[in-house]
């Protein structure tokens, strides 16, 4: 291989690896936003069951 053509592949690849790194970047930032969603829909999810149980008690009472 020719010096130009090992320059070129060099320059295609650190511009590749940057793209996926970027990439990957991307991907953790989704995660931890997927996650604090989970985390608020499980404390949504917690307070609705505690809700239902708290108004199924109080039906109890007064039927």
């Amino acid at each position: 291989m020719d010096l130009n053509k090992i320059k070129s592949e060099v320059a295609w690849f650190t511009t590749e690896v940057r793209n996926n790194e970027q990439d990957v970047t991307r991907a953790e930032r989704a995660l931890e936003d997927a996650k604090r969603k989970l985390e608020g829909n499980k404390r949504k999810l917690e307070g609705f069951e505690r809700d239902a149980e708290r108004a199924e008690r109080e039906q109890k009472q007064t039927a």
